[in-house]
C-alpha cells in the first residue's frame, strides 16, 4: 500500500484545519512542546492524541471539533484506534529511518510491538524556500523520495515500512507543519488497555 494524493482536502477545509491544528489548539491538556520521540528530534515540536473509535473519537471531536473534517475523511471503518501526531519541524531538524508503533508504550505488558494497519502523513505548511525535508520510504533495498507539498497526503502500510525525513533547511524561518495519523486494528484485550488510560489520551511533545 503506497498512495500519494495532492490537494487532499477542499480549499476551505484545508485552511480551517491547518489554522486549528497548528494555531488554534493551545490549552493545558494539548499543545506543542519539544519532542523526544525521535532519534534526531532536535527542533521538532509535537503533540499526540490516541483514541479508540468510535468511543474515544466521539469524545475527542466533542472536545476539539476542528479535527472533524480531516478525521471523517481519513479514517478506515475497519480500524478501532487512531494515533495522531501534529509536528512542527524547524530548520535543521530531521527524522532518522524508523518504523511506526506509536501506541506500543501504552500496552506495556504486551509481548510484541503493536504496528498500525496504515500510516498517513499530511502536509499542512511547507516553506517556499525549503531545501531538504524530503520523505523517504524504503521498499526492499530501494528508497523512494517525495518532496512535500501543502495539502498533500502520503499513505503506506504501517509498522513494516521503514521511512524517514531528510534534514530540513529554510531561510525564511517558517516551520514545516505536518500530521502523522497511524490507524490500528486491535484485539479487544489491547483496545481495553487504551480505553482504560483516558480515551482520548492527550500528550504534549
Amino acid at each position: 500500500m503506497l498512495n500519494v494524493v495532492y490537494k487532499y482536502l477542499q480549499s476551505e477545509d484545508f485552511k480551517s484545519f491547518k489554522e486549528y491544528t497548528f494555531n488554534g489548539v493551545n490549552d493545558q491538556r494539548l499543545g506543542f512542546e519539544q519532542s523526544d520521540d525521535y532519534v534526531d528530534s532536535a527542533g521538532i515540536l509535537a503533540y499526540n492524541i490516541t483514541c479508540s473509535v468510535p468511543r474515544g473519537y466521539n469524545k475527542l471531536i466533542h472536545m476539539y471539533p476542528g479535527y472533524k473534517a480531516f478525521f471523517d475523511k481519513i479514517l478506515y471503518n475497519k480500524c478501532n484506534v487512531i494515533h495522531f501526531i501534529a509536528l512542527k519541524m524547524n530548520s535543521g531538524s530531521a527524522m532518522q529511518e524508523h518504523v511506526d508503533d506509536g501506541i506500543t508504550d501504552f500496552i506495556s505488558d504486551y509481548s510484541r510491538r503493536i504496528i498500525p494497519f496504515s500510516t498517513s502523513i499530511f502536509y499542512a505548511q511547507i516553506p517556499t524556500d525549503m531545501e531538504g525535508g524530503q520523505l523517504y520510504i524504503k521498499e526492499g533495498k530501494d528508497a523512494k523520495f517525495y518532496t512535500p507539498e501543502e495539502n498533500m497526503k502520503v499513505e503506506f502500510s504501517g509498522g513494516d515500512t521503514p521511512h524517514g525525513v531528510t534534514r530540513v533547511t529554510s531561510e525564511c524561518g517558517r516551520e514545516r507543519c505536518m500530521i502523522v495519523c497511524e490507524q490500528y486494528k486491535l484485539s479487544l484485550r489491547c483496545l481495553r488497555k487504551i480505553q482504560e488510560l483516558g480515551d482520548p489520551i492527550l500528550r504534549k511533545g
